[in-house]
C-alpha cells in the first residue's frame, strides 16, 4: 500500500474501510466542510450509494489519485486528498483537500 509520510499527517490510499467510516459520508453533509472546497452540492440529497459509485469511478479513473488523510500522532483519520484528471504525458493534474 503506498504511504506518504509528512511532519503531521500520512496520506494512505483511500481504501472501503475509509469509504465506510460513517465520519466520511458525515463530512460530505456538513456545511464547514464543504464550503471551503466549494462542493455545496454534497449538501443536496446524496445516497450512500451515490458516494460509493464515485469513489469507485475514482479508482478505476487511471487519471485519479484518491488518499485518505491521517494525524500521524494519533492515527486518526481526518480528510481526503485527490490528485484529479492525471495528464501523464505533460504531469500536471488538480488537487483537492477536504478536512473533515
Amino acid at each position: 500500500m503506498l504511504e506518504l509520510t509528512g511532519r503531521k499527517v500520512v496520506l494512505r490510499e483511500f481504501t472501503a474501510e475509509h469509504l465506510n467510516d460513517p465520519k466520511y459520508f458525515a463530512w460530505l453533509r456538513d456545511l464547514e466542510t464543504v464550503l471551503p472546497i466549494y462542493r455545496i452540492e454534497y449538501l443536496l440529497p446524496l445516497t450512500f450509494d451515490a458516494l460509493r459509485a464515485y469513489v469507485d469511478s475514482l479508482w478505476k479513473s487511471g487519471r485519479d489519485a484518491f488518499f485518505a488523510i491521517h494525524e500521524k500522532e494519533s492515527d486518526r483519520f481526518i480528510g481526503t486528498q485527490r490528485v484529479g484528471h492525471i495528464d501523464w504525458r505533460s504531469g500536471i493534474g488538480d488537487l483537492g483537500i477536504l478536512i473533515g
